[in-house]
């Protein structure tokens, strides 16, 4: 990964804690001043311009301006739910007839029975980092209290190489299903 120049903000020549595949980049203390949340902002000064590490309980292992003008590329992502599979409704405890309502929805419209959806178009494997949401009852998205919308379309920083992105579902019983679908670049 190539780290760039951005607004004057040279890379940080060593790894911070993040890993590989971010970059990390130090701040004179008057542009920290103006980007931190006040909470953090005190264990940032003390360390003044020179420091080549990070608090470890500051949660922040790279700064990077964001926003228009800072040169980063985009691309939208386009998830859709075409299928959801109830994997044990024999363990739910239903009488016969509400067993037999819920195989007619399990049969004509299987995604009547999502509560809630949520992607992390930058899985890791370890950490879901939900960027994205629909419940029920969320009627900015489609007008629907009754469902969730099916199709969801988020615009994130660009990345080289694949990109793994996580949907995690939770249906109306609490039964909870993931997948996770690695996207070329």
């Amino acid at each position: 990964m190539t780290c760039e120049v951005i607004d004057g903000i040279h890379p940080h020549p060593s790894p911070l804690p993040g890993g590989e595949g971010t970059c990390s980049f130090l701040l004179p203390g008057e542009r920290l001043s103006s980007i931190l949340p006040e909470e953090i902002k005190p264990s940032f000064l003390q360390m003044g311009e020179a420091t080549t590490s990070v608090p470890q309980d500051a949660g922040i292992s790279s700064l990077l301006p964001l926003g228009e003008g800072s040169g980063m590329r985009e691309e939208t992502l386009t998830i859709e739910l075409d299928n959801y599979v109830l994997l044990s409704p024999e363990a739910i405890n239903l009488d016969e007839a509400n067993r037999a309502k819920l195989q007619g929805i399990i049969n004509s419209e299987p995604l009547a029975l999502i509560e809630y959806w949520a992607v992390d178009p930058d899985y890791d494997g370890k950490l879901f980092r939900s960027v994205w949401q629909d419940y029920r009852g969320n009627t900015e998205n489609d007008g629907d209290p009754l469902r969730v919308v099916t199709q969801a379309q988020l615009t994130v920083p660009s990345k080289f190489g694949n990109r793994k992105v996580c949907v995690r579902v939770v249906d109306v019983f609490g039964f909870e299903a993931e997948v996770v679908v690695e996207v070329t670049a």
